[in-house]
């Protein structure tokens, strides 16, 4: 008996040197600045409020990201310079849209832009990532009488960029084309 709980006591051992051993481990390696892939864009008609009676198109948005230094995303207090909510860096997400047009992309003045929420890393590696996934919509939105139309059937792509708070601004990815529901 006494030999059986020395050999347990020798295996708690090994796997308490290997656990500590797997701790020193390299963690991940990427860029400080984001790196985005494309995953996905979904359509759905779906109500925007519990008065609205006629569903509304949105898109949904998804998108892999990498970051190095684990600063992605904005706090609700992060107001002051540079991310005041008059300056170029208060919003960080933003998706662009183009139309096709006699066989090439041209832009239609279809951009949207998130503040998107802080993203804080677990442990002691700082790198990120993950998904984001944003809702746009109802699509298209207001149109200026001036802006180019959009309508149902057209072939479209959008383009999806990310700015950290060190504002390194991410690649910008597109999605395939795809025809509006």
């Amino acid at each position: 008996m006494i030999a059986k709980v020395g050999h347990f006591t020798g295996t708690g051992m090994l796997l308490a040197a290997g656990f500590s051993l797997a701790g020193c481990l390299k963690s991940e390696q990427f860029p400080d600045q984001p790196v985005l892939t494309f995953k996905k864009l979904e359509q759905r008609f779906e109500l925007n409020s519990p008065n609205d009676t006629q569903a509304s198109l949105f898109l949904y948005v998804t998108v892999g990201f990498t970051d190095g230094d684990g600063d992605v995303g904005l706090d609700e207090t992060d107001t002051q310079s540079p991310f005041g909510q008059n300056e170029a860096h208060y919003f960080n997400f933003f998706c662009d849209f183009k139309k096709q047009i006699n066989g090439q992309w041209a832009d239609i003045n279809s951009s949207w832009s998130y503040r998107m929420k802080r993203i804080s890393p677990t442990g002691q590696d700082p790198t990120l990532n993950g998904e984001i996934q944003v809702r746009v919509g109802p699509y298209p939105g207001p149109r200026g009488l001036l802006d180019p139309p959009i309508h149902a059937g057209d072939t479209l792509q959008v383009n999806v960029r990310l700015e950290d708070r060190s504002l390194h601004m991410s690649n910008t990815v597109t999605s395939e084309r795809f025809f509006l529901q």
